[in-house]
């Protein structure tokens, strides 16, 4: 099988580099720039895949919810590269994506992540494990929150005290207070800015679904 046609739009020079770099043996580059903007016209040439960084990761899904309801033709296969520290910054985009790629200096080892992640597949992080599960877990949680404390929760992200809480959701002081702690007993929090935080990330994951999602072909993208 011949390899798949690839894109690559990313900002960063260095990682947009060592992607080209390790993935050349893999795919055949269509066209690799600093944005998805600036390789999007190249979609049409048979590219079944495209490395991507958060800012293009964006511009796809914004793109996404712009096509019509009659486009019928599948996305190509989205592989998200990361850096260290991001993975919080895409947790709203992750639907969209194919696979993960944590970038790494050494090109030997991300040459082998490229061919796990072109397989659909992702290599995370041994240190970032425990918070996605954990969060992954309390995601879930939210979800059998009652309706009333879906509201509170969603209150706490606007950084509001328990008494404005209460002023919201039109009921007295002590009954916002305890609606607050059994958020978070319920998600295993520690605080409210834990709080505001997990919820400010739900809400992003919720409302990011794009108008369809991309299709990648269903055989496995392959080396």
């Amino acid at each position: 099988m011949s390899p798949p046609n690839a894109l690559v739009a990313i900002a960063t020079p260095a990682i947009r580099d060592d992607i080209v770099r390790a993935a050349r043996e893999h795919v055949e580059l269509t066209a690799a720039d600093e944005s998805f903007d600036l390789v999007a016209d190249r979609l049409g040439e048979g590219v079944r895949v495209i490395f991507v960084d958060i800012a293009s990761l964006r511009a796809i899904a914004r793109h996404l919810r712009n096509e019509t309801a009659s486009h019928t033709a599948p996305f190509p296969a989205i592989i998200l590269v990361l850096a260290d520290g991001e993975f919080q910054d895409a947790l709203g985009f992750l639907q969209l994506c194919h696979g993960i790629l944590f970038w790494d200096h050494d090109l030997d080892r991300l040459a082998r992540l490229v061919v796990i992640t072109l397989e659909g597949y992702s290599g995370v992080p041994p240190r970032m494990l425990p918070d996605l599960i954990t969060d992954r877990v309390r995601v879930g949680l939210i979800d059998k929150l009652a309706p009333v404390e879906q509201r509170t929760l969603g209150l706490l992200v606007e950084a509001l005290s328990n008494r404005a809480i209460a002023r919201e959701l039109g009921v007295p002081d002590p009954v916002a207070k305890s609606l607050v702690r059994s958020v978070l007993t319920k998600l295993r929090l520690k605080n409210r800015t834990e709080a505001a935080v997990l919820a400010a990330r739900w809400f992003s994951m919720r409302d990011a679904k794009p108008a369809h999602k991309p299709t990648p072909a269903a055989e496995p993208i392959a080396s």
